[in-house]
This record gives structure tokens, C-alpha cells and sequence, in this order.
């Protein structure tokens, strides 16, 4: 007789696997936000203004520079992305242009993914297209466009593999929302999508709206709403099909392939398959680093405690948010300051011409007295917002300051597993909970 375990009598079928389920997380002002954030722009500025993303943030704006974004009263009087500062500027004759690093688009970028990181399994900030040119010969992902308004500079979106959490947060229309409000403590605008393919949630995000969910097999229809620059193809075919009336992905659809394919061109396999709703590009996954790290600017400097313990408290939120994704806590913070040269210089030279470095040489230096650093080690971690604050406040408290400041950066390292209390289950419901902290 066969065995019970015997191969015949198990069940020939397998149950179906969990469907693919990617979040993408565009951020449409991210440029503009970051030159408000780091100072460039002034909080009360009502100038248009547009920003270029460069690595030299200190160069000087060319007029043949091209724009990356523009804020939306630029874009209201005409300013575009992609066009150069001398063209903008005839569109409004305001216009100030300046300048945000490509770093700190990375940085911020960064800090939405690990924000992200407690929704899903993977977090990524490039997509592998490796596999797409070694197929297709090149592939070009083109330039980026948006319905209306502005851009958000080279990179805008962060995507997260959900694929089997959804359940965890209700559902996944209750998770774009979620993911929505926690993205906004970190004082960006969002679109959240959520699709079967990250390009597929990134077009939707960027076309139809903040909080978007695509079915698991309804990528053909979703795409089949979107315009055809919603697809990454260049700009002089897309202005072809234009002419010729194609001005949907349906309308593409429609088309015999194997001619629309020599249209295409090499990247034609890869568009086929995301004009049909599929897209199985695989993300790199992103590895947060070891420590965490906010920093802000300001056009005046500020001067005394009082206003730096309420920028202190913008920081820390933000760090404290990505400290509670990470599910993290740190030992240490740092306080790094950068004082106003201009005054430190002035006063040198006073104490110069009063014979102050007769006595001692050493003990004025420019360089060194320009900047400050405030460190404070905890005895225990800490992720809490208000504990880190508390802690910090006693420090600066005392800090004497020989000069106002132009930037604080907020470090915090030494990290470590966050502690959490287990609930008792033979506790009483009703009584609060016990403080960890609290002595036994």
C-alpha cells in the first residue's frame, strides 16, 4: 500500500503566489522645497524663483544654465523646466535662480526611504536598468514631465516593495495615506501609488493623483488613461506621435506592434511591455547609513539659544521620525555650527589693533573659531523626540556662541536597537502602562 506521505497522494496543484505590489513615492516640489528648507529661498520670499541641481552649489549662474524646476508662480508667468535662466527670465523679469546641490536631492531622498522602510520589505532609490540596455542596446528613461506645475529636479521618487504588507496597515488605499502623513513631517509634498510595477506607480503617481492604487491585473488599463509622456520615450519622438494624433498610451495600444516597434526603436520590447501593463524591473535596494543627519541654513543668522532651540526642534523631529522607521535609537548627537565669518573677522581685527595678540597668538584663529560643536552622550538610547530635546536643551543652555549662526547640522550616531516593553498579558488593561525608564 502507498504511504501517506506518498508523492501520489499530495495535491498536484500549488497555490497561487502573492501578486507584486510596489509603492512609489513622488515628491513633485522636491527641488524647490529643499532650496526653502536649506535657506536659499527666504521663508517670506513671494519671488518667482527656479533652481538648478548642480554639484557646485557656490558657481555662478550661467545664463545658458538649464533649468531643473521652477516654483509654481514661475511656472504661472511662463518659466518652464528645461529651459535656460536667459529664457525664463524674459517669461518674468524677476526671476531669481540659484542653486541646490546634487547631494542634498540624494540626502533628502534618503531620508524618505528610510522612512519608508517600515512599510515594506525593500526600499529603493534607482531602479535596475541594467537588464533594460543590456537587451535593448541603450536605454534612455528621458526627461521628466509633469500635467502642471513645477518639477522636481533630476530624481523625485522613492519606491518600497509592499508586496504581502498591505494588511498590516488596514489596506492599501489606508497605507498610501499613511504614507502621505508620515512623508510630510519631513515637510515635503507627496504622490503615493501603488501598482504591479514601479515605472507603472511612479506614471500614476505623477498623472493621476496623491493617493492612487492600480489593481493587480488592471496595469493595462491604468496606463491605457495616461498620455504618452508619461512613457519614457525621447522628446523628438514623442513630438512625431503627437503630429500623427497619438496622444494616449490606448492609442499606441492600438497600433499593429511589429510597426510600432520600428518606430520605437532599440528600447521597443521595454516600452511594448509597459504599454500592456507589465513591468517587472527589479529594484536596488537601499542600505540607510549608520547615522542620521538633518541640517538647515539661514539666510539672517540667528543669535542667542532661544531661536536655535526652535530650529533644534525641526531637526530632531525629523531625525526622530527616521530613527522610529528605522526602529532604531542613538547614544550620541552632535551639534555642529557654523558661525558668521564676517563677524569673527571684525572682531580680530579689533582685538588686533587693541594688542590682544601680543599675549597670545595662538588663542585667536579664524578658521577654528568659525565653527562649534556641541556633543552630548546619553547614558541610556534614546529615540523619543522630547527626551532628545531635553537632553540637548541643558547643553546649549550653557553654550556661549562668538558669533550668530548661519547653519546647524544635527548628527546622531552611535546607533543602536530600539528598547521596547513587552505587554503583560496578564496586566490590567486598564491601568496605564509602565515607564521603562522607571525603577523597578
Amino acid at each position: 500500500p502507498r504511504s501517506f506521505l506518498s508523492p501520489v497522494s499530495m495535491p498536484t496543484t500549488d497555490p497561487s503566489p502573492t501578486p507584486r505590489r510596489i509603492a512609489a513615492i513622488v515628491l513633485p516640489r522636491l527641488a524647490c522645497e529643499l532650496a526653502r528648507i536649506d535657506g536659499s529661498i527666504s521663508p517670506k520670499s513671494t519671488r518667482p524663483f527656479a533652481v538648478i541641481v548642480h554639484d557646485r552649489i557656490d558657481a555662478p549662474v550661467s545664463p545658458r544654465a538649464t533649468l531643473d524646476a521652477v516654483d509654481a508662480l514661475a511656472w504661472r508667468c511662463g518659466a518652464r523646466p528645461g529651459q535656460t535662466a536667459a529664457e525664463a527670465s524674459a517669461f518674468v523679469a524677476n526671476l531669481q535662480v540659484v542653486r541646490v546641490a546634487s547631494s542634498r536631492i540624494e540626502q533628502a531622498l534618503a531620508a524618505v526611504a528610510e522612512l519608508a522602510s517600515s512599510f515594506g520589505t525593500t526600499t529603493a532609490l534607482r531602479l535596475d536598468e541594467g537588464s533594460q540596455s543590456s537587451r535593448s542596446g541603450s536605454y534612455h528613461a528621458g526627461p521628466q514631465r509633469y500635467p502642471a506645475g513645477t518639477a522636481a529636479g533630476p530624481r523625485d521618487t522613492v519606491w518600497v516593495d509592499i508586496t504581502g504588507c498591505a494588511r498590516l496597515q488596514g489596506g492599501e488605499d489606508l497605507l498610501c495615506a499613511d504614507l502621505r502623513r508620515q512623508v510630510a513631517k519631513l515637510g515635503h509634498t507627496t504622490r503615493v501609488a501603488v501598482a504591479s510595477g514601479p515605472r507603472i506607480a511612479r506614471a500614476m503617481a505623477r498623472w493621476c493623483g496623491a493617493e492612487v492604487v492600480v489593481p493587480p491585473k488592471g496595469g493595462c488599463r491604468a496606463m491605457a488613461s495616461l498620455p504618452i509622456s508619461a512613457l519614457p520615450i525621447p522628446p523628438a519622438l514623442m513630438s512625431w506621435f503627437g503630429k500623427l494624433g497619438l496622444l494616449r498610451v490606448d492609442d499606441l495600444a492600438s497600433l499593429d506592434r511589429a510597426r510600432l516597434a520600428h518606430r520605437l526603436g532599440p528600447q521597443a520590447r521595454d516600452l511594448l511591455e509597459l504599454i500592456g501593463g507589465r513591468d517587472h524591473l527589479p529594484l536596488i535596494a537601499y542600505q540607510a547609513p549608520r547615522r542620521v543627519t538633518e541640517s538647515t541654513c539661514f539666510d539672517e543668522p540667528i543669535k542667542g539659544t532661544q531661536p536655535l532651540m526652535f530650529v533644534l526642534r525641526g531637526l530632531v523631529s525629523r531625525a526622530a521620525t527616521r530613527l522610529a522607521a528605522r526602529g532604531e535609537a542613538c547614544s550620541l548627537a552632535k551639534l555642529d555650527l557654523s558661525l558668521d565669518r564676517g563677524v569673527i573677522a571684525l572682531r580680530d581685527v579689533k582685538s588686533a589693533a587693541a594688542g590682544e595678540y601680543a599675549h597670545s597668538p595662538a588663542s585667536r584663529h579664524f578658521q577654528d573659531e568659525s565653527n562649534q560643536q556641541i556633543a552630548q552622550h546619553f547614558p541610556s538610547p534614546l529615540y523619543e523626540e522630547e527626551k532628545i530635546i531635553r537632553a540637548l536643551s541643558a547643553k546649549i543652555e550653557h553654550a556661549r556662541f562668538g558669533a550668530p549662526i548661519t547653519s546647524v547640522t544635527l548628527t546622531l550616531d552611535a546607533l543602536c536597537k530600539a528598547p521596547h516593553t513587552q505587554i503583560e498579558i496578564t496586566s490590567d488593561p486598564q491601568a496605564p502602562p509602565a515607564d521603562p525608564q522607571a525603577m523597578a
